[in-house]
């Protein structure tokens, strides 16, 4: 009885650590290589802007602007520039560990994202096939689709415009979930359009392990 009692107290005690960990202390904590033009004073400085409802906006060690987005208790999102986005969410493990994701967007000028995962001491984590089944990749590379009314041949020459296969993902601010988009980096902007026909976009659901 006494030992079920302490596993009891255990798991409450490791439950409460996981949930006290929000995404602002991920953050705050994160080692300075994450986002070289930051600091851990300016990090801690943007959440604090937002908190205090002020504009959440900081000149970055790179001579540039830096801008909070959105800040929940466990999700956030920051425009390190025009050109790079830092997204990042807390994700419930079904052990009752908490671990955070990470995705860090480029657009130079497709869009192309990095997504990675983090324990709470900020050591990586590998989930190979953490996206339903499939790694970054292979998700990116699934997100096209043959109309039936579409020749073959047409759809094989709107295909052969999407490469190289370039994708990008983004994390929601209402859930732990993900959506993928495939980016199109050689496709004028004029022709576009036309590819709206074969293009998907995927969204997965954390279920405690994996997105799917």
């Amino acid at each position: 009885m006494r030992r079920f009692t302490l596993l009891s107290l255990l798991t409450f005690f490791i439950a409460i650590s996981a949930s006290a960990y929000s995404i602002t202390d991920a953050w705050i904590s994160m080692p300075d290589s994450f986002v070289p033009s930051l600091s851990a004073t300016l990090r801690r400085e943007l959440v604090d802007l937002k908190q205090q409802g002020r504009r959440p906006e900081v000149a970055n060690l790179l001579q540039g602007e830096t801008t909070l987005d959105t800040l929940t208790a466990d999700y956030m999102r920051v425009s390190l520039s025009p050109a790079a986005i830092f997204e990042m969410c807390r994700l419930p493990m079904q052990n009752g560990d908490t671990i955070v994701c990470v995705v860090k967007t480029y657009s130079a000028p497709a869009k192309e994202s990095e997504v990675a995962f983090y324990n709470q001491q900020w050591l990586k984590i590998e989930l190979k096939h953490a996206f339903a089944g499939k790694c970054f990749d292979g998700m990116v590379k699934s997100l096209v689709a043959k109309p039936d009314t579409m020749a073959q041949s047409r759809f094989e020459d709107l295909s052969a415009m999407l490469e190289p296969v370039m994708g990008w993902a983004e994390l929601s601010a209402n859930g732990p979930s993900i959506v993928f988009h495939r980016s199109a980096p050689l496709v004028e902007s004029a022709d576009k359009k036309l590819l709206e026909a074969i293009l998907l976009q995927r969204r997965l659901k954390w279920n405690g392990e994996t997105f799917k």
